[in-house]
């Protein structure tokens, strides 16, 4: 599947702050399209995009913002991240949110004038199963 998130343009005043996201999520095992709530914590990909911040800066303050939420939360590893945007840094790390332990892979990487902050999430039990996956689906995402 090719998403293509673009022929959209908003006009907003200057000192306005750019917080778009998008969010993709990886249905249940053997549900196609889920109706009711979900009690798993299902894989997903986020992206969000900001202006004037490093890639590292852009990592630091969803640490930050995370460990506002769960003191616990840890960063298990930093790294650079190659991917088809261009150089990035990553972060995996753990954190407790809604009673739930997820696991998460944050990728940023500065396009242009616009960072792209990338977070890949799983249950703290899924996260092995699914990491490959969700770090191809990362790597690939690339401008047109």
């Amino acid at each position: 599947m090719l998403l293509q998130h673009g022929a959209l343009a908003i006009d907003l005043p200057g000192n306005w702050l750019d917080h778009s996201t998008l969010l993709f999520l990886r249905p249940p095992d053997g549900i196609a399209a889920p109706t009711a709530r979900i009690e798993q914590v299902p894989e997903a990909i986020s992206l969000s995009f900001m202006r004037g911040v490093t890639a590292e800066v852009a990592l630091l303050r969803q640490a930050e913002q995370l460990r506002a939420l769960d003191p616990t939360m840890v960063v298990l590893r930093e790294t650079a991240f190659p991917c088809a945007l261009g150089a990035a840094r990553a972060y995996e790390q753990r954190v407790t949110l809604n009673g739930r332990a997820v696991q998460q892979l944050v990728v940023a990487c500065v396009v242009g004038e616009v960072t792209v902050l990338i977070s890949a999430a799983a249950s703290v039990e899924r996260f092995p199963r699914y990491e490959s996956e969700l770090a191809t689906i990362i790597k690939n995402i690339r401008p047109l």
